[in-house]
């Protein structure tokens, strides 16, 4: 069954699932299917055994949901300037603030309508408030959420109309 978590973003309320997770196994959800008269932004992510599953139903603000885990390990900090944008983020000091920061810009990017021109350092986090930006989309910005499970980072985001 997994751990369940309710999660709100700006008055919308996101369902989070973390469960076992074998790559060699089907895996089915039991999240409730989208009745037609609602339509509903899902998003998934997968890292050190561990499936995060995100629902949310969309409305007039909420655009769509994304959801990111990773696993805490070492990483090569020149990873951070692919990441990063160095004139307007901070810079990392740790891996563990990058495996961070990572997983905002990820739930950000998956959150995001339209999504297959967005490069990491198009999603700029604010003043790590809980809020970002996208370049280029003025009428989009982001509310997240981040926390840790086990081993693991994991954030949920939402893309809210501006």
């Amino acid at each position: 069954m997994g751990t369940m978590y309710e999660l709100e973003l700006e008055g919308h309320v996101v369902c989070v699932r973390l469960e076992q997770y074998a790559p060699s196994r089907r895996h089915v959800s039991s999240f409730p299917k989208a009745s037609p008269a609602r339509s509903w932004s899902s998003s998934s992510s997968t890292s050190n055994g561990l499936r995060a599953t995100a629902h949310a139903p969309c409305s007039d603000t909420l655009l769509g949901i994304g959801i990111d885990i990773e696993e805490i390990r070492t990483l090569d900090m020149r990873l951070s300037h692919f990441i990063c944008d160095p004139g307007f983020e901070k810079p990392c000091t740790s891996t563990e603030e990058l495996i961070e920061r990572w997983t905002v810009k990820e739930a950000c990017f998956k959150a995001t309508p339209g999504n297959s021109h967005l490069l990491p350092t198009s999603i700029r986090i604010g003043t790590y408030d809980g809020t970002a930006c996208c370049i280029g989309r003025s009428s989009l910005r982001y509310t997240y959420t981040t926390f840790h499970h086990d081993s693991c980072i994991i954030t949920c985001a939402a893309a809210l109309q501006q």
